[in-house]
This record gives structure tokens, C-alpha cells and sequence, in this order.
């Protein structure tokens, strides 16, 4: 599997296992950091607004290369339609895990691809339920900091793997890319070259 005719992927300001994820399809990829300003929607739902986000932070970037196939992505957490703000004070993180406790939630992710003047979009939608946690549990796991590290308040990959009880849905997308669906996605737009017989299970 090779990159053509692009040279290289970059990923736009990757949060939480992106990078790590990515790496696995094993292909050139670079990492730029921009600060994008969005006007944030007051009301919409987590899917649009996930979407708008990722749109919005590659449509604004003004030094773009013709060569280059740059990738943003942005996830949101939701309950009952209502998205949750990742924590960034200690007390937020309480409050945060306290909602999610004994509840499922919903992990959106928009993926958007820019290439030759085009943008396209990924979006996948996992279900996690979370264990009971109580509040010996929620302090124990702030003190690690995770809940800091991660777009979503947690990681599955990490101690957060303790927290939950199921996943229904892809995996990676709560672990921080859903990589099966990206790539897929860079094949059908020829920004990924398979030749015929290759495996490309990530795995």
C-alpha cells in the first residue's frame, strides 16, 4: 500500500492515540499544529457539530501544499443528544466521570480529508457503556491525569480501559481514530494506492 500520487498525509493537530493508531497503516505522515478559530454553533446536534468543527478547522487553513493530503479530526462525547465538554479543571473531571457513570454514552468522530481542493468527510459513531464508578474510583483516576490527555475525558487504551463495561461499535474510534474507516475512505478517493491482492487489515 503507497501513497499516490501524494507524497504524504498530514495530520492536523491529532489528539489523544491518533498518531499511534495512524502509524499502524504504516505510510508517510507528517503532524502540523494550527490553532483554526470556530465560531461554535450554540445549537445543534453532536453529529453536526462534530462535523462542523473538522470541516471548519481544515477549510481555514491557508498554506496547504498540492501534494499533501492533510486529515483533522474531531470527536465529541454525548448523552441523550447532549455533548460533553472534556474537563480541564479537577473539578470538572469529577463531574464529568460522575455523568457518564452507569450510563452509555455515544463517541462521535468527523474525519476530514483535504486534497486537490476538495474536502471529504468520515463519521463514525461508537456506543460506550460506562462500569458504575464510584467516587473513590473518580478521584484515583483523575489523579492519573488521563482525563486531561484526551479529547473524550478518558482513554480505553489506558487505565480508562478499566471504567468501562462494553463497546458497541469500532474500537479505535474510542481509542482515538477509527483507522479501518479512514482508510477505506483514503482508497476510495485514490489517495491510497492498493495493489491487487494486498491485504490491508490494519491488523
Amino acid at each position: 500500500m503507497t501513497l499516490n500520487p501524494v507524497t504524504t498525509i498530514v495530520l492536523v493537530s491529532p489528539k489523544g492515540n491518533a498518531e499511534d493508531i495512524f502509524a499502524r497503516i504504516k505510510i508517510p505522515y507528517e503532524v502540523e499544529y494550527h490553532h483554526v478559530a470556530i465560531d461554535y454553533p450554540s445549537t445543534t446536534s453532536p453529529l453536526d457539530f462534530t462535523v462542523y468543527c473538522s470541516f471548519v478547522t481544515l477549510w481555514r487553513q491557508f498554506m496547504v501544499e498540492h501534494n499533501k493530503a492533510y486529515i483533522s479530526t474531531k470527536r465529541t462525547v454525548s448523552i441523550n443528544g447532549e455533548i460533553m465538554s472534556p474537563p480541564t479543571t479537577r473539578q470538572a473531571a469529577y463531574r464529568y466521570l460522575a455523568k457518564l457513570s452507569n450510563r452509555q454514552h455515544i463517541v462521535t468522530t468527523a474525519i476530514a480529508v483535504r486534497y486537490l481542493g476538495q474536502l471529504t468527510m468520515v463519521v463514525v459513531e461508537s456506543k460506550v457503556t460506562m462500569k458504575k464508578l464510584s467516587q473513590k474510583i473518580i478521584e484515583h483516576y483523575v489523579e492519573t491525569g488521563e482525563p486531561f490527555e484526551h479529547d473524550i475525558g478518558y482513554n480505553i487504551q489506558g487505565l480508562g480501559a478499566n471504567l468501562s463495561e462494553s463497546i458497541e461499535g469500532d474500537f479505535d474510534n474510542v481509542a482515538g481514530l477509527p483507522i479501518d474507516s479512514l482508510q477505506e475512505h483514503l482508497i476510495n478517493k485514490k489517495i491510497l494506492d492498493v495493489k491487487e491482492g494486498e491485504i490491508v487489515d490494519v491488523y
